[in-house]
């Protein structure tokens, strides 16, 4: 396994839940502190999400290309490339995937930060895994509607 991308819904090193949750979505979390990396992970597996992670901006950017995810979570100050470089090829191309920018220097002063979380918004850690939870969902409902 590649520690750098992890597939938490395989459960192949998380405890998979007791009972299987529906599948409400998938999930790219890019998050380079693995304890963090972790905890959201399985928070959202929990709930029932399916989950991808990569710890660095540009491994993210990669699994965004390759696969289909319904939300983006990401850190900002991020290896290699940031959360918010992320976000602005994100949006060169898809205009509608919800993102959750999640960091303890959410950067406020970036001029067009508002328009590139569209739809989307910023979680400022320290936060409450109920708090990241409820925002994922609520973007969810919110996100676009799938065809198919």
């Amino acid at each position: 396994m590649n520690p750098a991308i992890h597939d938490y819904a395989s459960g192949s090193d998380a405890d998979p839940p007791a009972e299987p949750s529906p599948n409400l979505g998938r999930v790219l979390l890019i998050e380079d502190d693995p304890i963090i990396q972790g905890l959201v992970a399985m928070s959202l597996q929990k709930a029932g999400y399916q989950v991808r992670c990569a710890d660095d901006g540009e491994k993210g950017s990669e699994l965004l290309g390759s696969d289909h995810f319904d939300l983006l979570i990401t850190d900002n100050n991020l290896p290699k490339l940031t959360g918010v470089g992320l976000i602005r090829q994100l949006r060169a191309t898809d205009h509608q995937m919800p993102i959750l920018l999640i960091s303890g220097q959410i950067p406020w002063q970036t001029p067009d930060l508002e328009k590139l979380l569209s739809p989307g918004m910023a979680l400022e850690k320290p936060f409450a895994m109920a708090r990241l939870v409820e925002s994922v969902r609520s973007l969810m409902r919110t996100g676009p509607v799938r065809v198919g």
